[in-house]
């Protein structure tokens, strides 16, 4: 089912509603009849392929990094809400995480700075080496001089 609704992700970063899709479905677990009768378990699927004018490539491939547990064989990432008794409420929730992981992959990782061990560090690994030295020192063969 598509022609879903715009997700905007933020300021001016619109993911087009042709991108999305929905497929409801009765949710499982407890619940009586309400599950056994309403569908209101939502499968969200956005095509990540199509984005890429939208996103970048370097946003796409993060995004197909950290979700790729979550892709289908069509490239698309699915999204499953079932916590709520409502579709609408289940809707949003997966809108909602969508919107975290697009959020998360926008954001570039920072490099890694490169760090050195203190001066105390340093002191203390060194004394211990010493340490371990002369009490291996001490290990050396016993001469029977008498």
């Amino acid at each position: 089912m598509a022609g879903q609704q715009d997700l905007r992700i933020r300021g001016h970063l619109v993911i087009p509603g042709a991108l999305l899709s929905v497929r409801y479905t009765r949710g499982g677990g407890p619940g009586g009849q309400n599950v056994n009768k309403v569908a209101t378990r939502v499968e969200l699927l956005f095509e990540i392929d199509r984005a890429t004018g939208l996103l970048g490539a370097a946003v796409v491939e993060r995004l197909r990094k950290s979700c790729s547990r979550r892709m289908d064989r069509l490239g698309r990432v699915r999204i499953v809400a079932a916590e709520y008794r409502h579709q609408y409420r289940n809707q949003v929730a997966a809108r909602d995480r969508l919107r975290e992981l697009l959020l998360a992959a926008l954001s570039a990782p920072r490099p890694r700075r490169a760090s050195s061990p203190s001066r105390a560090n340093r002191e203390r690994r060194l004394r211990s080496k010493h340490h371990r030295g002369a009490v291996k020192g001490l290990r050396g063969t016993v001469s029977n001089d008498d």
